[in-house]
């Protein structure tokens, strides 16, 4: 179930992701842009909620956020930067809104109840694994790379372009967004992550 504090997070990512979008932009309104960021948001949050909840664990979505800043045992902040907020905003004004930075959001994930009682063959596994995540955020890119596919189709262009880079850019294999659970889940899977992201380049923009 979506707590108050999970609801605060994605309105404010989705705000921001519009404001970025349309920023100095002659081509995207606005509105435009916010009808957009929440159809990509929340399109993404929906399969990765609900392919989780098939595999018996809760997932929450929250501001990106680091602590760490270096390798060395040491190298952390006091207290996490949200930089989810920090960087799009800062990089879409150096930058005079050429820079579309649509990384905002990370998601933790607890095993239910239910995961504890579950067999999977002749064990258990009341654990979240690592391949479990790495499944939940492929098939966010999935769901993203097929909405910018049908997009296109439909000559919603913006939209399709917007989703397939919000989508692309979640999979870098930095901070706690998807691209590092696929990355340390699976490396076959982040690999075929990559093949489709550029497969869906090619398709959309060449």
């Amino acid at each position: 179930m979506v707590n108050e504090k999970e609801v605060l997070h994605i309105s404010i990512a989705i705000i921001l992701m519009a404001i970025i979008i349309s920023y100095l932009s002659e081509l995207t309104s606005f509105i435009y842009a916010l009808a957009y960021s929440i159809i990509i948001i929340l399109l993404s949050i929906s399969i990765k909620t609900i392919y989780a909840y098939n595999r018996d664990i809760r997932i929450t979505h929250s501001i990106w956020k680091f602590k760490r800043y270096w390798f060395y045992k040491n190298a952390y902040f006091k207290k996490h930067i949200p930089i989810g907020l920090i960087l799009p905003l800062l990089l879409s004004i150096l930058s005079t809104g050429s820079i579309k930075c649509l990384l905002f959001l990370q998601y933790d994930g607890e095993a239910m109840p239910s995961k504890v009682t579950k067999r999977k063959g002749d064990k258990r596994f009341p654990n979240i694994m690592e391949w479990d995540l790495a499944l939940i955020s492929f098939y966010g890119l999935l769901a993203g790379l097929i909405l910018s596919f049908i997009s296109f189709k439909l000559n919603l262009h913006d939209l399709a372009f917007y989703s397939w880079l919000y989508s692309s850019l979640n999979m870098l294999p930095i901070g706690n967004l998807d691209g590092i659970k696929t990355f340390f889940g699976s490396k076959p899977l982040y690999i075929l992550s990559l093949i489709l992201i550029v497969i869906f380049a090619l398709i959309l923009f060449i």
